[in-house]
């Protein structure tokens, strides 16, 4: 009778595990207006448990029992909700604590972002190398934690508290992976600088993508044209979205590409923006004359703005501008995609940035002739001429001297001139200047672990410039009496290994073939070398990644969730490959022994 009661109990239990898999994986509600079975509105939990019953003899069997009143604690409540996901969170961050202890290095990724019920959170991401049958570079969401401050002091309090809480010791940290804060990335009180402070070994690697937004971000505050153009596509946007019959008329003109608003934060986005334009421009001028046409008369505001919007697209400063801004931002949004790879290495990163130094430089010198070109023929399509006004019809401004300043200042006659210098070289200046400064915080990261990018080349490398390569690593990587490889050790597995490798590998490559062929013990400092390479991140998109998902966890409808719910729920959506693969029998019995319990499983 006990055994049979206790298979039932487990059975049960084993359902009640799988419904909340589901539920957390795929970031639904768990309850409703009710918490009662067989009520409108109970929720999606109590509404999973009724369906089973219609299939499954456990649970008819457990429906059964509670309809007849033969038992009381029937394990359905919000209670037993909350312990089983606590259950099943731990279980999911114990196998990612495990991964990160048996990589021994890894690297914090921090961001922060606030909630729907105004709470700052920041997420916190590792980054390891992780060794199983293959090398492979992996990222792992450890916890939401909500902070009341955002200074670099308390931020850095929090993490290193929850660093402290989950078992990690700081001193194996080799990399830190922000946005570009100042309360992060500071000199002197950011996050990065205090926690370097603590261990000189836990590098910081500004966010790439990060990065990126800054470039676009610098580039279009770069002159009034700039800001001038990306508000008359957000103008354009507004105009159609906030009528469904201008809406529609944009439909019965445009067969394409829908216009796309415009997004403070991620700049990278604003590239569907310019296109939605650059490829359909004689037919969204024609939505824009239709709009006026059906306004007139009617509704004085639309008309003005249909009518100025229509006119401002036929000007030739806004068809090359739009020229421009598209070239650009395809470029930078490619190479911007390409870093929010979890696995980019520093390496590809720098090779990135310098390729688009040179795309920028090469614009900088031939762009305004090729996009001039472009507008032309997009100015055919409208039926107009791309033409500047005359310089006898601007009137040149003239700006206040100081008494006895002797020469007039070189006044720019030309609109086309004024134009191009003011916008264009403007615009492609700054943004060139932000990817050099970009290059240049990476370049010595570079400078230092360069060398093992290519192992295959270091057969080129003098003996001497190799062993000073290798002196100059220990150094970086030696903290107090402790260093993570010997300069000498390391220098004799080079000489060796760069002859044994084929050309063209990568570090990770490199890893895999030495394990491969059974050569990881025989050449134990290069390993290590190279596992601390891939462990420094290059972006922090994994936790930009995590606030899509909290959004779509703590949503307006579930707004006084509590912290520890969220982040077992997140720890088990994002973490979805792991909560997969964790033991249902083992959770069991941890769900028996939490607390004394009426029921013996």
């Amino acid at each position: 009778m006990i055994k049979s009661e206790r298979k039932y109990w487990r059975n049960v239990l084993e359902r009640l595990l799988a419904i909340c898999q589901y539920l957390s994986q795929h970031n639904l509600a768990f309850r409703g207006s009710e918490d009662r079975l067989f009520t409108s509105g109970n929720g999606n939990f109590l509404g999973l448990v009724q369906l089973l019953g219609k299939f499954d003899p456990v649970i008819q069997e457990h429906l059964r029992r509670i309809s007849n009143a033969e038992i009381h604690d029937h394990y359905l409540g919000k209670t037993i909700q909350n312990e089983l996901i606590m259950l099943i969170s731990k279980s999911v961050r114990d196998s990612i604590l495990q991964k990160i202890t048996n990589a021994k290095y890894y690297s914090i990724i921090l961001d922060c972002t606030p909630d729907c019920s105004h709470q700052e959170q920041m997420s916190l991401t590792v980054h390891i190398a992780e060794c199983n049958e293959s090398v492979e570079v992996k990222e792992y969401f450890l916890s939401f934690l909500q902070v009341t401050e955002t200074t670099g002091g308390f931020l850095t309090d929090i993490v290193l508290n929850e660093l402290k809480s989950l078992g990690v010791p700081l001193e194996n940290c080799r990399g830190q992976g922000y946005d570009n804060g100042s309360n992060m990335k500071g000199k002197h009180s950011g996050v990065q600088a205090r926690i370097l402070a603590l261990n000189p070994r836990a590098f910081f690697v500004p966010c790439g993508c990060h990065n990126f937004n800054l470039v676009i971000g610098d580039a279009a505050k770069s002159s009034i044209d700039a800001v001038t153009f990306f508000g008359n596509l957000q103008q354009m946007y507004t105009l159609f979205t906030s009528s469904t019959q201008r809406y529609k008329i944009f439909w019965d003109n445009v067969s394409g590409l829908t216009v796309k608003p415009l997004c403070e934060t991620r700049w990278e986005c604003r590239v569907e923006s310019v296109k939605a334009v650059r490829y359909q421009v004689g037919a969204v001028y024609d939505a824009l004359v239709s709009v006026a046409e059906v306004t007139k008369g009617k509704d004085p505001k639309a008309y003005s703005e249909a009518a100025s919007l229509s006119g401002t697209m036929k000007s030739a400063k806004f068809l090359i501008a739009m020229v421009v801004w598209y070239d650009v931002l395809v470029r930078v949004g490619q190479v911007s995609k390409l870093l929010q790879s979890s696995s980019m290495q520093i390496a590809q990163a720098v090779l990135l940035l310098e390729e688009l130094k040179r795309f920028l430089t090469e614009y900088l010198a031939t762009g305004y002739e090729k996009a001039k070109v472009t507008a032309t023929e997009l100015a055919e399509e409208l039926e107009v001429e791309l033409k500047f006004p005359g310089a006898d019809e601007v009137r040149p401004r003239k700006k206040r001297k100081l008494f006895g300043y002797e020469g007039d200042d070189e006044c720019l006659t030309s609109p086309e001139q004024n134009f191009k210098i003011n916008f264009f070289n403007s615009l492609v200046d700054v943004a060139l200047s932000s990817v050099q400064d970009r290059l240049t915080q990476l370049a010595a990261h570079s400078a230092t672990f360069g060398f093992l990018y290519n192992i295959q080349d270091l057969c080129n490398v003098s003996d001497d410039e190799l062993l000073q390569l290798c002196k100059d690593l220990q150094n970086l990587l030696t903290h107090n009496d402790s260093a993570d490889i010997d300069a000498v050790e390391l220098y004799e597995e080079l000489k060796t290994l760069c002859h044994i490798m084929p050309k063209g590998l990568s570090a990770l490559d490199v890893l895999n073939v030495m394990k491969k062929r059974g050569l990881v013990e025989i050449f134990p400092q290069v390993v290590v070398a190279l596992r601390i390479l891939l462990t420094l991140p290059v972006t922090v998109a994994s936790g930009e990644r995590s606030f899509s998902k909290l959004k779509l966890i703590k949503t307006y409808l579930r707004s006084t969730m509590l912290q520890d719910r969220l982040v077992g729920l997140a720890m088990i959506s994002i973490n979805n490959e792991i909560s997969c693969q964790i033991d249902s029998a083992d959770i069991i019995d941890r769900f028996a022994q939490c607390k004394a319990r009426k029921v013996r499983f």
